[in-house]
């Protein structure tokens, strides 16, 4: 561990024994009304999308209510205009911008304040207790931390349900809860949104000299955003070159993508395959747009949990590669999918390219017996 990360942990620890001293907390339930509800769901994209169905069910049994949520630059754009939430706040992990944020949000005096974040964190817990003294604070997995909130929800470990069936217990007691039901993120995003996706699409489609009203386009993300997620670059061109053979004549194209730290792999798989059906997707920096843009496709192949959250919501088909512990938490939810799991839980590498054909053509096989 480098040496500046000790101290910050260090630190951490002395401040929350000083805070444990003098912050006094009345153990209670929680109860309505909830007339201004805060949540707290600071992290990524994936992390936004998941809790998606708690706000939505939140502002389906509150309509009247003022819902507000704390965010990150990272996953605001998720929620930035969405119908379930009123205001959304941005922060970091600067303490000077948080000590900002409790002064100007502590005069809301909200009568609920949920953290949606299912891992210990102090600083969390600090935004919690200090912006609402007086609020009914809510949390699960903070038991480092229990004492910024009026009410702990024990739930179930985080291997035996989906992360957005604990997101939904934790809220049980203010929204109704049936998880028969589907259990889908729902995103809605203005026209401009939708307008920018939908010439995507058919930019894609010329490309591809497809018509719009049948064509089968499979997307692949070649990358995950962290090394730990990232299938190699040769298994991908391995998988990609047998799957476009076997299913040349069900699907019509294939897109391929990447981080955009590195847009120009794509179009070096693209030149390797040599197939007039693949073209790579050109830059789009705004993920919203290509959020909307899985609308379109047939069949998303992707490593990244950012996107197989992503095509849950908008229900897109998917193939997800993923480590086998983070499965039963993380993965995809209530719509068609196939996972490939790997047995390293801190690498991809290891996954064969012929488990993830034969995957893929399970998928395929679905969707086939859905038409």
């Amino acid at each position: 561990m480098i040496i500046g990360k000790k101290i910050e942990l260090l630190l951490k620890k002395v401040l929350s024994f000083l805070i444990r001293i003098f912050f006094k907390v009345q153990i209670r339930p929680p109860s309505p009304p909830y007339n201004r509800i805060l949540f707290i769901r600071f992290d990524v994209l994936g992390d936004m999308i998941i809790s998606l169905p708690v706000l939505r069910a939140s502002r389906m049994n509150q309509p009247d209510s003022q819902i507000e949520i704390i965010c990150s630059f990272r996953n605001n754009s998720v929620v930035q205009h969405s119908d379930y939430v009123n205001n959304t706040y941005i922060t970091t992990k600067n303490p000077f911008r948080n000590i900002l944020l409790i002064f100007r949000l502590r005069r809301k005096n909200y009568d609920l304040i949920v953290n949606l974040v299912t891992r210990p964190s102090l600083t969390y817990g600090i935004l919690a207790g200090f912006i609402g003294p007086n609020s009914v604070r809510v949390a699960s997995d903070q038991k480092a931390y229990e004492y910024f909130y009026t009410h702990i929800v024990n739930l179930p470990p985080k291997s035996e349900i989906h992360i957005t069936q604990r997101l939904l217990l934790l809220c049980s007691f203010l929204i109704d809860i049936n998880f028969n039901a589907r259990l889908q993120p729902w995103v809605t995003f203005g026209n401009d949104i939708k307008g920018k996706a939908k010439e995507l699409y058919k930019w894609i489609l010329n490309q591809l000299r497809l018509k719009p009203d049948s064509a089968k386009i499979v997307a692949v993300n070649l990358s995950a955003g962290l090394i730990r997620r990232d299938w190699t670059f040769e298994k991908f061109l391995g998988f990609l070159k047998t799957a476009i053979v076997k299913h040349k004549d069900e699907i019509d194209g294939w897109v391929i993508f990447t981080n955009p730290a590195n847009p120009s792999e794509s179009g070096k798989m693209v030149d390797l395959i040599g197939n007039d059906k693949v073209i790579s997707l050109p830059e789009v920096k705004d993920f919203k747009i290509l959020f909307e843009f899985l609308h379109h496709l047939y069949a998303l192949v992707t490593p990244d949990t950012s996107f197989m959250h992503a095509a849950s919501a908008t229900n897109t088909p998917e193939l997800g590669l993923m480590a086998e512990v983070k499965v039963p938490e993380w993965g995809p939810l209530s719509h068609p999918h196939t996972v490939v799991m790997s047995k390293d839980p801190f690498s991809l590498k290891g996954i064969p390219v012929k488990d993830v054909v034969e995957s893929f053509d399970k998928l395929i096989e679905k969707l086939r017996q859905s038409e």
